[in-house]
């Protein structure tokens, strides 16, 4: 199996990454001589790195030590200042964390227009219920419009925690033709692609390109026009 890699990390995140792979386990202080970044610095994105799943606290004695939650993947060289790909960005998404929080951007689209595409069980799952539940509450603030077109393998029969969730969308809903079992998730919205892979365990990428999300939201038009209406509107 392929290692995984972090993009979406700064050059002071890695640094202080590998120290505390290093030292095992370490207070702050201790990571600040290590490393030799600033206290302050690791104090503005230490709490970042717990919610990506990177790092672990416990307190021993009023003191908090920070660990390496997991074995740390592959580290790559921080996100450059300018993309080296063809896409005005690239992300790859390695954390449940980091595919949440991108999924959530999506309600704050420039164009108030939302497609989404669910793939496999596997990939609702993963997002999990919840998560699923309170994208749909926040998005009745919005204005946003959301077509959502679910794959012939999330019919309702199969009772997974997300796609309970997911058949409660309040918009617009379609399933598509029975013949295209597909199992990525991904989501369009301006100019910008996120995808979830239901074969790498939920790792997720987000591609920011205005031909490339132009050209799938074409695909997306076209699946759509085939597909069964299983919602209450439409359009």
């Amino acid at each position: 199996m392929a290692e995984q890699i972090i993009t979406n990390l700064s050059n002071k995140e890695i640094t202080a990454l590998k120290s505390l792979a290093r030292l095992k386990r370490a207070t702050i202080l201790q990571l600040s001589k290590s490393s030799g970044l600033k206290r302050t610095t690791l104090y503005n994105f230490i709490d970042r790195l717990v919610d990506m799943e990177l790092i672990k606290s416990e307190n021993i004695n009023g003191t908090k030590f920070f660990y390496i939650y997991k074995k740390l993947p592959t580290w790559v060289s921080p996100k450059p200042n300018k993309p080296e790909t063809k896409y005005k960005s690239f992300e790859i998404l390695t954390t449940n964390y980091a595919i949440k929080r991108a999924v959530f951007s999506t309600l704050r689209a420039k164009n108030k227009k939302v497609e989404w595409l669910v793939g496999s069980p596997k990939t609702t799952n993963y997002l999990g219920k919840g998560f699923i539940e309170k994208y749909i509450t926040e998005s009745l603030k919005t204005n946003v419009f959301i077509r959502t077109m679910r794959s012939p393998l999330t019919e309702p029969k199969h009772k997974y925690g997300g796609e309970e969730a997911i058949a409660k969308f309040h918009r617009v809903m379609r399933i598509a033709q029975s013949t295209l079992p597909f199992k990525t998730t991904f989501t369009i919205h301006d100019d910008t692609i996120i995808f979830i892979s239901s074969d790498h365990g939920g790792v997720g990428y987000k591609i920011t390109d205005t031909d490339l999300a132009q050209s799938f939201r074409y695909i997306f038009d076209g699946l759509w026009k085939y597909s069964k209406v299983i919602g209450k509107e439409d359009y």
